[in-house]
């Protein structure tokens, strides 16, 4: 933690490229994430917001736990709206860009965490969180649900799934892609349209942990509107469970 901070004089450009990039703040004080602009490839300069609903950006900002433990875990990543000194920040970009860090300091304190998904498809639509763990390991940011304005595809309502860090004990639930979908990345928040019909969505635990117990939960069913079924079918065993008539699903985990 030696070096010196940035000046606090403009905005902090930072390059990001195609794929997932490690991200902080350059200043040695708090910062809105929100205010950060982006300047695109053809060196137009545009909001963060823009930037995501353009698919230039993923919409999830995802920060890294502030101790990793190698004996319990990782217990995952969270959504943040801040940038934290000395904090590391996953962000997922489609094409080359460069961030625009504000150099404004938030003095206030409120919850740096952003919002989660359930609390942003608005009014008229639902989420429900799947939570997975595996021994002291868990991954509890997944989120799948409708929302008005989503669509059945990738849209800029669905966040990228951020890797796990492999050099603990890790567990790691991603969306698959829909069928004939050519955008091929895991997701870690899919909305799809408020369409009336099934829904279906199709995802993977992943873990590096040999022969442990896997525990899948859903601790949100709750939002889930009365009118709708809902159940969790396991593939490999054939096994389908009511998700109204149980709170979680284990199954023998293996690692790869």
């Amino acid at each position: 933690r030696s070096g010196a901070a940035a000046p606090a004089t403009l905005p902090y450009p930072i390059s990001v490229f195609p794929g997932w990039n490690l991200i902080g703040t350059p200043f040695n004080f708090e910062v809105d994430w929100l205010a950060t602009r982006v300047r695109t490839s053809a060196g137009t300069e545009i909001a963060l917001q823009d930037a995501q609903s353009s698919g230039i950006l993923s919409t999830g900002l995802f920060t890294l736990p502030t101790v990793l433990n190698s004996s319990s875990g990782f217990t995952g990543y969270n959504l943040a709206t801040r940038l934290t000194p000395f904090g590391g920040y996953w962000l997922h970009a489609t094409q080359d860009a460069t961030l625009l860090v504000s150099s404004t300091q938030i003095r206030s304190r409120p919850p740096t965490r952003a919002p989660s998904p359930s609390a942003l498809v608005g009014a008229d639509g639902w989420a429900v969180q799947l939570v997975a763990r595996a021994g002291e390991a868990r991954d509890a940011t997944n989120y799948a649900g409708v929302a008005s304005r989503a669509v059945d595809g990738r849209d800029s309502l669905d966040m990228d799934d951020p890797p796990p860090v492999s050099f603990v004990p890790y567990v790691s639930l991603s969306f698959l892609p829909e069928p004939g979908r050519a955008d091929s990345s895991l997701l870690a928040v899919d909305l799809r349209s408020d369409v009336a019909g099934e829904k279906r969505w199709t995802f993977e635990v992943t873990t590096n942990q040999a022969d442990v117990p896997v525990t899948l939960s859903w601790p949100e069913l709750a939002e889930l509107p009365s009118r709708y079924r809902a159940y969790l079918v396991d593939p490999e065993s054939g096994q389908r469970k009511s998700m109204r008539t149980g709170v979680s699903y284990t199954y023998r985990g293996q690692a790869g």
